[in-house]
């Protein structure tokens, strides 16, 4: 806030800003700058270039010779060629994962990860990223022996790896346990976006994970997925799955248990949204797996970042309370709510 007395941060006077020239760079960073300086937070950010200092996303700001994350300086980037790509987010684990490159590397969360290149280097979608050579998992954890060319937007299910699962030439197994039905000489495994199996299908059936108590412990096994056609059926990622006909969803508890069902949306207009949280059909806007945001706008509505997204009509608030739970932003103005002004997707204060 600009006072003729000074600029404040949260009711705190940030010492040395000049009312005149300061700037709020309105970024998810936090950055601010006047004629002099560069502020991080309330904080002058020392060393910073006022006049070259420009913010990206992500938390990530730079200017002609430093680049910075939330405030720090990202050692060794290059500065001319850094650039903000995109994020990962884990409702899991609520974590965030924001990647940038430079011409020499790779940076999650302002950390250099030299092993990925980043010439071949894509955010596919969801949690998974890759180069020419590998496919990574969030934060940049390799996954062994999937095929980067299988890995797309499109077929995140091409990010496959069958964790504690084994084929044998008698059947499929999951911890030394037998899958009933499923045939190992067609098997195949998808997996989601923190490495499990949620999805097997082979030539007769689809499977779907189940989770239960059992013997005083939660057990998972894969089970024949009811209404699945093998024939057209592809997981799309953040798990869903969808064939020619039907879409299908985790119908579990917050907790764990439970199975994959069918969902009532339309297979032929269903997508994954690029956040990998969200997904739409012609008629509904779905977020974390069944659950459908009530009067959104599917034709019109988008991801603005991790929090926030937007319809023609309303801003929508993400947010967690005894699970994911999504509100419409009163008194906002979805057209002034854009990855470049997060405060007009703010609820406006007095």
């Amino acid at each position: 806030e600009v006072r003729e007395d000074g600029v404040y941060y949260k009711g705190e006077l940030i010492e040395g800003a000049d009312p005149e020239t300061f700037e709020d760079l309105d970024c998810t960073g936090s950055y601010a700058k006047d004629k002099q300086f560069v502020y991080h937070v309330r904080h002058i950010l020392v060393g910073a270039d006022s006049k070259t200092f420009e913010c990206l996303d992500g938390g990530y700001g730079k200017d002609e010779t430093t680049v910075y994350f939330f405030g720090g300086k990202v050692e060794d980037a290059v500065s001319e060629t850094f650039e903000y790509i995109d994020y990962s987010y884990s409702f899991i684990s609520d974590l965030v994962a924001h990647y940038a490159k430079d011409k020499n590397s790779i940076y999650i969360n302002g950390q250099v990860f030299p092993n990925i290149d980043p010439e071949t280097f894509q955010y596919v979608g969801s949690s998974y990223i890759k180069d020419k050579e590998h496919v990574y998992g969030m934060f940049g954890v390799l996954i062994k022996g999937v095929d980067p060319a299988n890995c797309t937007a499109e077929n995140l299910g091409g990010c496959k790896f069958p964790s504690e699962y084994e084929i044998k030439a008698d059947g499929v197994y999951y911890k030394g346990k037998l899958i009933e039905g499923a045939d190992p000489e067609t098997f195949e495994f998808f997996v989601n976006e923190d490495g499990r199996v949620l999805y097997g299908i082979d030539k007769n059936y689809v499977f779907s994970r189940k989770n239960f108590i059992g013997n005083g412990d939660t057990e998972e096994i894969l089970e024949i997925l009811k209404d699945a056609d093998p024939k057209t059926f592809v997981s799309i990622g953040f798990n869903y799955g969808k064939d020619a006909e039907n879409v299908f969803s985790w119908m579990g508890s917050m907790s764990g248990l439970g199975s994959f069902g069918k969902l009532n949306a339309d297979s032929k207009t269903f997508v994954l949204l690029n956040d990998g949280m969200h997904a739409k059909d012609a008629k509904y806007v779905y977020y974390y797996w069944d659950k459908t945001i009530k009067g959104a706008d599917p034709e019109s509505f988008v991801i603005i970042n991790e929090i926030y997204s937007k319809d023609k009509n309303y801003v929508y608030h993400q947010y967690s309370s005894l699970g994911p739970q999504v509100e419409v932003v009163k008194g906002v103005d979805p057209e002034n709510c854009t990855t470049e002004n997060l405060k007009g997707c703010e609820t406006p204060t007095e």
